[in-house]
This record gives C-alpha cells, structure tokens and sequence, in this order.
C-alpha cells in the first residue's frame, strides 16, 4: 500500500525520523540532566564540608568559650585533688554543681557561637540545593507533589 502511495511513505518516513529525532534529544537531556544533578552533589558536598571547617574555625577561636573551658579544667582538677585528699561532701557537691553548670555554659555558647549569621545562610542555600537536586531527579516529567 505504501509503494502505490509516495506521499503515504514520505508522511512514515518522516514520522519515523521525527520519532528517533525525539529519542535523541530526551537522551541528550537525560545525559545533561544527570550531570547536572551530579555536579550539585558535588557542589552541595563542598560547600557542607566549607560549613563544618567554619563552625570548628569560630568555635575553636571563640574567646569566652576558651575561657568556659578553661575554668572547667580547672574545677575538674580542683575536684580530683579534693576527692583524693578525702575533702567534705558538700565542697564535692559544690564543686560538682559548678562543672555542671559549666558545661552547660559550654554547650549553650557551642551551639550560639555555631549559629552564626554566615553559617546560617550557607546551610539554607544547602537546603535549597537538595530541594533542587530532589526535585530534578525527576528527569522528564513534572516535579513531584508535595
């Protein structure tokens, strides 16, 4: 049917050539798609690890958390030294109080020092990278519902 119809096998052929034409291209997508995901990975991996080098960087060079942890040691040592010479309960107590009390201190200024406005803004960025990358590893076709 198709030999007696030229226009009939011209209108096939170029479906046809449209047909893989499609293919191609989605595969090019796909390929580009995929890269592109990858390369996020990588991009939001970097800048995760620039984020924790940052917080161990303040937290480490924070003056009053040095000073926390200074006074703990101390009154670590002041506790073996009066637990060992066989010191009153109540000095013990008290000096166990005060280390609890510090390392309360310790963490309260840990977590204020690791919240820092420049740290703050990489990690949302960070979020809004895995949103991206979630949401293109849909590949063709509309983005997921939430």
């Amino acid at each position: 049917m198709m030999k007696d119809n030229p226009a009939l096998a011209s209108y096939i052929s170029s479906a046809q050539k449209l047909h893989e034409a499609s293919w191609k291209l989605q595969g090019d997508l796909i390929e580009r798609q995929e890269r592109q995901q990858k390369q996020l990975l990588e991009y939001k991996k970097r800048l995760e690890e620039q984020v924790e080098a940052r917080k161990r960087e303040v937290i480490e060079k924070d003056p009053d958390l040095k000073e926390l942890n200074h006074l703990l040691e101390m009154k670590r040592r002041e506790l073996n030294a009066l637990s060992a010479t066989g010191g009153l309960k109540r000095d013990v107590d008290n000096l166990r109080g005060d280390i609890s009390t510090l390392e309360g201190r310790i963490v309260a200024r840990t977590v204020a020092v690791s919240e820092d406005q420049v740290l703050s803004r990489c990690h949302c960025w960070s979020e809004a990278d895995h949103r991206s990358v979630r949401d293109s590893s849909t590949l063709i076709g509309p983005p997921p519902k939430r």
